[in-house]
């Protein structure tokens, strides 16, 4: 009784030694690292992310935009005259600031400025010293309200993304339009449109017309940068 008292002991101190010894280190080959993406595997990524995205509408481009905290635009039209303007949107304060540079004939050029934060909108035109201010009683908002000044076709539109591309060092969807509403744009006109892959913001369009229109390229940058609009001092 008293040996196999004995042995009992002995092999539960053996027992607990070898529970406190740490274990055996596992090689590689039993415990392989996590697999990495490949250029195939993001070639398919890519491949369904542009599949989920062939087909958009200029409505909602524009609804990307309006959620945003802020963007600018750098919008060039040549129409016999020359315009260049830049523009600054605050979709959530409704409000946007734009200055206008416009060639006229003789060589010169005028400028223009205008500020919108709703109720008002303030202009100061070419030479003035006083801006004009006014009630704006419509509901539309600070991004459409721009947009519709230069290219209103879009709200309508139906686009097709027809490969990749790249604008200013970001990955981009190019798209042109499939279908044409109204007689603002027809199938004789280029329209090409560049979308941010990442999150499907608009980044370039391009508009070539045909048909003796204007022709017209605008940017965007500056997604979400603090940017305030304050009215002028009158």
């Amino acid at each position: 009784m008293i040996r196999i008292t004995c042995l009992s002991l002995f092999m539960l101190v053996c027992g607990s030694i070898t529970a406190q010894q740490p274990a055996a280190p596992v090689s590689p080959s039993q415990n392989p690292q996590r697999p990495t993406l490949t250029n195939e595997d993001l070639r398919l990524q890519g491949a369904a992310d542009f599949a989920a995205r062939q087909n958009v509408t200029g409505q909602e481009l524009l609804s990307g935009l309006e959620k945003t905290q802020s963007f600018r635009m750098h919008c060039i039209v040549v129409d016999g005259e020359h315009l260049d303007s830049t523009v600054e949107v605050v979709p959530p304060a409704n409000s946007f600031r734009a200055i206008y540079h416009r060639g006229v004939p003789g060589g010169t050029i005028e400028t223009d400025q205008i500020i919108f934060i709703r109720p008002f909108s303030y202009r100061l035109l070419s030479g003035a010293t006083k801006w004009q201010k006014r009630i704006e009683t419509d509901d539309t908002s600070s991004t459409g309200k721009y947009i519709f000044m230069f290219f209103p076709w879009i709200f309508y539109a139906k686009l097709k993304a027809v490969g990749y591309d790249q604008v200013d060092g970001s990955s981009a969807l190019l798209y042109e339009i499939s279908e044409y509403a109204g007689a603002a744009v027809s199938a004789r006109d280029d329209i090409k449109v560049w979308v941010r892959a990442s999150d499907g913001l608009l980044l370039k369009l391009v508009l070539n017309n045909k048909a003796g229109r204007p022709r017209y390229t605008i940017t965007f940058s500056d997604f979400n940068q603090p940017l305030t609009i304050e009215p002028p001092t009158m």
